[in-house]
C-alpha cells in the first residue's frame, strides 16, 4: 500500500520514481481491517507486502536502512520474515519466473552452483560459509556482488541462491545497524499454526491480542494451471528435486541453513512458536537448537 511519507522520503533521498516498486507490493491486511479490529491507522505509516525482505540484493537492505534512518524509525521498524524450505523456495521462484522446462531449471541451478562455489573460494569459504560473517562490511558486500552481479557468465546472478540464505541475509541487516529483536521468522510450517501465529503477531508488533484476520490479501483466482508440457506440477517438481544438481544445490543451502538457529539465539530474533525453535528447524531440515537453552 504506497505511503506518501516513502514517496517524500524517496524524492529527497534523490532516489529516481521506479525505486517506488518495492514499496508498492501487495499489502498483508487493509486499513479498513485493522481499524474493525481496534488497530488505528494512525500508528501505521505504511503496510508493505514485499515479498524479498532476506534477498542478496545489496541495494535492497541499504534502501530499507536508508529510508528508516532519514524518517527517524530505525528501532523502530519491525520486519515479519517468511522462511521456507530454500529449495522449495527455489522450485517456487524458478516457475514463478516462467520456467517451465525441468532441463531449464537444472541448467539454471547448475550454473548458480558453479557461481556460488567460485565466490566462496574467493573469500576462503567453500562448505564453511561462517568465515564470511567475520569479513570487513566491504568484503562481505564484495561476496554479495560477486553473486548477484558476475562478470563473464552467461548468467546475470546466482539465481536460486539470492533468497535462500538467511543467515546471511539477517546478518547483513545486522551489520547494517539493525537488532536482531525487530525481526519476526515465521517458517511456512508455522502457517498452520493461526492461533499461534496470530498471538506471536500481536506480541511482535505490542498491539492488542488480534482476532484471525478473515480478509488478508488474496492474489486473484486464476483459473488457468501453468503449461508444465506432458506432466502436472507435482511431477515437474519430483523430477526436479530427483536430479543430482538439487541434491548439491541443497547441501550448499544446508551449510548455510545450519548458521541461522544459532545466529537466531545469538542476536534474539523472534520466531514463531515463541521460544521454540522445532518448525523453523524442519522448515530448514537442520539439527533443533532449543531458544531456552
Amino acid at each position: 500500500m504506497w505511503s506518501q511519507t516513502v514517496g517524500k522520503t524517496l524524492t529527497n533521498l534523490g532516489f529516481r520514481q521506479n525505486h517506488s516498486r518495492i514499496w508498492t507490493a501487495c499489502a498483508v491486511v487493509r486499513r479498513s481491517e485493522l481499524e474493525a479490529h481496534g488497530i488505528s491507522s494512525t500508528r501505521v505509516r505504511t503496510i508493505e507486502g514485499q515479498p524479498g525482505v532476506f534477498t542478496l540484493d545489496w541495494m535492497w537492505a541499504s534502501y530499507v536502512f536508508a529510508l528508516l534512518k532519514a524518517s527517524g524509525s530505525v528501532r523502530r521498524a519491525r520486519f515479519i520474515v517468511s522462511v521456507r524450505n530454500p529449495i522449495r523456495l527455489a522450485i517456487s521462484l524458478a516457475t514463478w519466473n516462467g520456467m517451465r522446462q525441468v532441463n531449464g531449471v537444472l541448467n539454471e541451478w547448475k550454473e548458480s552452483l558453479h557461481l556460488g562455489k567460485i565466490c566462496d573460494s574467493f573469500f576462503d569459504a567453500v562448505d564453511r560459509p561462517s568465515v564470511l560473517f567475520a569479513l570487513p562490511l566491504s568484503r562481505l558486500r564484495a561476496f554479495v556482488t560477486c553473486l548477484s552481479r558476475p562478470k563473464g557468465m552467461r548468467i546475470r546472478h546466482a539465481g536460486p541462491l539470492l533468497s535462500g540464505l538467511y543467515a546471511l541475509s539477517l546478518m547483513r541487516f545486522i551489520r547494517l545497524g539493525l537488532a536482531g529483536s525487530q525481526f519476526l521468522l515465521v517458517p511456512v510450517l508455522a502457517f498452520n499454526e493461526r492461533v499461534q501465529l496470530t498471538d506471536a503477531l500481536a506480541r511482535f508488533l505490542q498491539l492488542p491480542t488480534l482476532k484471525l484476520f478473515s480478509t488478508a490479501c488474496r492474489a486473484p483466482v486464476n483459473t488457468q494451471s501453468p503449461n508444465f508440457g506432458n506432466m502436472s506440477y507435482d511431477e515437474f517438481k519430483r523430477h526436479v528435486m530427483a536430479s543430482k544438481v538439487a541434491e548439491e544445490l541443497e547441501l550448499y543451502f544446508k551449510h548455510h541453513s545450519e548458521l541461522l538457529p544459532p545466529l537466531v539465539a545469538a542476536q534474539d530474533v523472534q520466531v514463531v512458536p515463541e521460544n521454540n525453535m522445532t518448525l523453523l528447524a524442519q522448515e530448514l531440515r537442520v539439527p533443533v537448537l532449543n531458544l531456552t537453552n
